[in-house]
């Protein structure tokens, strides 16, 4: 389908998003308890905002959804357990709006274009890390390499 690159634009934000949310709940699950609590506070809000927004992309209720993952609820107890299985979860639906981008066809916009420069195809060092990977001190600047924590 011709048109899809803003739309898988966002989608592909959207799972990026739900990954990085998942593996802060991968690193809560080895945390002290009052820190996962808090930790997968945050996360469940997060996750019923992800299941409405995977259950309207889908066209379908979001109580399918919630039968579809039945057999992963956990308790609700903050335990380690709790943190993988919400990790999962958000895995889950980041593999679910994977597959509808794959859906979309035509890369769904894989191929877009920095507006200042050239398609990245020769193999040129701004190419490979992005501007702010030169900037920031990539191998080829000579500076000590640039550690993105986002």
């Amino acid at each position: 389908m011709r048109g899809a690159g803003r739309y898988g634009r966002e989608l592909r934000g959207i799972i990026a998003l739900l990954v990085s949310m998942a593996c802060k709940a991968d690193i809560a699950a080895g945390r002290a308890f009052p820190v996962r609590w808090l930790v997968l506070f945050f996360l469940r809000m997060g996750e019923r905002v992800a299941q409405d927004y995977v259950a309207r992309a889908l066209d379908v209720e979001p109580a399918d959804l919630e039968d579809e993952l039945a057999p992963v609820v956990a308790p609700g107890d903050a335990s380690p357990a709790d943190a993988v299985l919400i990790a999962w979860r958000l895995r889950w639906y980041a593999t679910v709006l994977a597959a509808l981008l794959n859906l979309l066809g035509d890369d769904a916009g894989m191929h877009d274009r920095a507006p200042d420069r050239a398609a990245c195809r020769d193999g040129r060092p701004a190419c490979r890390g992005g501007a702010r990977l030169a900037m920031a001190g990539g191998a080829m600047s000579g500076l000590p390499p640039y550690h993105d924590t986002s």
